[in-house]
């Protein structure tokens, strides 16, 4: 799938093996409310070599999101120099 980040939450895209017809696409959101994230506002995200997604945020430093469907955080309390996060 395709992540978009946005300053209200991150969404996947699924095309289907489609990506240019939109009639099978699916959308996945995920906000603060409805995920692990620590904060909607989402400056950068980033895949590791694992396949876990690592989501920068603008005040609440980093959230991700496991290959086992978990979410882990990291902040300033866990060694993030700072929680503003502007790139990954």
């Amino acid at each position: 799938g395709f992540w978009i980040a946005t300053n209200n939450g991150t969404a996947r895209l699924d095309t289907r093996s489609t990506p240019f017809e939109k009639l099978d696409d699916q959308w996945a959101v995920y906000t603060q409310a409805t995920s692990g994230l620590a904060e909607n506002n989402i400056r950068d995200l980033a895949a590791d070599s694992a396949g876990n997604l690592w989501f920068g945020h603008a005040a609440s430093g980093v959230s991700v999101l496991t290959t086992a469907g978990g979410w882990v955080h990291f902040a300033q309390g866990d060694g993030l120099i700072f929680n503003a996060v502007q790139s990954l």
